[in-house]
């Protein structure tokens, strides 16, 4: 029997991998680890490099791996990385320490974090090695804090690697991203008085976007009164941050105020006729009228509308001109409207 660690287990064997390539021409079994484990002989926690093996199978049941795979901590399930195994994440298969010298880097001048700025941490300090053998200058590798250390979040040092040493980092090893203040301002156009605090067409600007970022805000927005006039007070609520870059951000508070305007509604008279009256020897006539464009329940009515019949005789049937833009609007809610003209 061949395998790539055993050819044939009878004791117990557990946390083993192998990475070369096994070959067994002639051989009864060949295995990617053991070739063959015997009854009642204990296998376990066995993994193999399949891309480089040059065979699939394994008499003790070990799972294969990518080349990438066997280089990531998280595939070697059970393996005491604390005080048995070192692996260096991306770089290493896992070592034995008995089999590494200890070496301590020791980390200064670099910054504990920064605000979120949309950039790659890099480490801009120092390093100072203690522990250093036969002449060695330095390890593998270039320190960082990884490839993802670019959005909010705590991040370890790490990059350097080595064949020989157990490295452990000393001073200030971690990376903090904290996340970015938000400015947010009130935008929109106002709008035209309808009776209600409601305002739509409220806009929210965001200020101190990192540029490229996907980010949004909504929320609500009134009106304090309902009422027409310019620069009125406005308050927003709900306030939250939509789009794929929102966990980066950090807004002060889910409310604003601001201020929008509130313009006169355009108000439409029509004449549908005129009141019949005892001869008084003036041609003044009373009016009956309608508005068009007045917001249901709003007081208004017309005043000083001018009528006048054609003559002063007595008759029927007879003729009643009328000028609605001399009339004026009074009542509560007047003020919100402009009177725009005779749709009679």
């Amino acid at each position: 029997n061949m395998g790539g660690l055993v050819g044939e287990s009878t004791g117990s064997v557990s946390h083993v991998f192998s990475s070369g390539a096994v070959t067994g021409d002639g051989y009864a079994t060949v295995g990617a680890v053991a070739g063959h484990v015997a009854i009642g002989s204990p296998f376990g926690y066995g993994f193999f490099n399949f891309e480089t093996s040059l065979v699939q199978a394994d008499g003790g049941g070990s799972s294969g791996r990518s080349t990438a795979q066997m280089k990531q901590q998280g595939i070697f399930n059970d393996y005491n990385f604390s005080s048995v195994w070192r692996i260096y994440e991306g770089y290493t298969t896992p070592m034995l320490k008995a089999f590494l010298k200890p070496l301590q880097v020791n980390l200064s001048n670099n910054a504990a974090g920064k605000v979120y700025d949309g950039q790659l941490a890099a480490f801009l300090g120092s390093i100072a090695y203690v522990g250093l053998l036969d002449g060695d200058t330095g390890v593998n590798g270039s320190l960082g804090y990884g490839s993802n250390a670019r959005n909010v979040g705590n991040y370890a040092a790490t990059g350097l690697w080595s064949t020989k040493y157990d490295i452990s980092l000393g001073g200030t090893t971690t990376f903090a991203i904290t996340p970015r203040a938000l400015t947010v301002s009130m935008g929109g156009n106002g709008k035209v008085y309808d009776g209600t605090l409601g305002y739509d067409g409220a806009s929210f600007v965001l200020g101190n976007v990192v540029a490229g970022d996907d980010l949004s805000i909504s929320g609500s927005a009134a009106f304090l009164d309902k009422n027409a006039g310019s620069g009125k007070a406005v308050h927003a609520s709900g306030l939250i941050l939509g789009g794929n870059d929102l966990s980066n951000y950090s807004l002060a508070s889910t409310t604003l105020e601001g201020t929008a305007d509130i313009s006169t509604r355009l108000l439409n008279y029509g004449v549908s006729g005129a009141q019949s009256r005892v001869y008084d020897g003036s041609v003044q006539a009373a009016l009956n009228g309608y508005f068009e464009g007045l917001v249901t329940g709003d007081q208004v009515s017309m005043a000083g509308l001018l009528g006048s019949f054609r003559d002063k005789n007595v008759g029927t049937g007879k003729v009643v001109d009328d000028q609605v833009v001399t009339g004026h609007l009074t009542g509560a809610d007047a003020g919100n409207y402009v009177l725009s003209g005779n749709v009679g």
